[in-house]
């Protein structure tokens, strides 16, 4: 009997020790899925902000682009509003020169009219000044 219950007093502090066991067992396996759980939900979030910088340099970059398809607009414009006024410089240009080729052309008319009015008056000169036959 005495054999007995020390093979029973055995028996329960063997269950005591596997049921230790089993305990810490279960305690270290919740503890490595709570540290499981904390990395994949830390590498949730990095994903997710992320995620979120890149939206932003997308973005930043479309606002980039916008910014400089409007700029090559306006520069387009530009370039017409300048070849526009180098047109209309070009044509001055050549209205001054056909009103200088017009001037010298009225220069040499009222010269040359100069000259027979002055031949016109000379010629009268002589006829009042020549003695008239009488």
């Amino acid at each position: 009997a005495a054999e007995a219950g020390a093979a029973a007093t055995a028996a329960e502090l063997e269950l005591e020790a596997a049921e230790a066991r089993i305990e810490e067992a279960e305690a270290k396996a919740t503890a490595a899925i709570e540290r499981e759980r904390e990395a994949a939900a830390a590498a949730v979030e990095r994903e997710r902000e992320s995620r979120e910088a890149a939206a932003t340099r997308i973005t930043a970059a479309e606002a980039r682009s916008t910014a400089a398809e409007a700029e090559a607009r306006a520069a387009a414009a530009e370039m017409k509003r300048v070849k526009a006024a180098a047109a209309e410089v070009k044509k001055l240009r050549v209205a001054a020169a056909e009103a200088e080729v017009r001037s010298g052309a009225a220069e040499a008319e009222a010269e040359k009219l100069a000259r027979s009015a002055s031949a016109a008056e000379k010629s009268e000169m002589k006829a009042s000044a020549a003695p008239t036959p009488s």
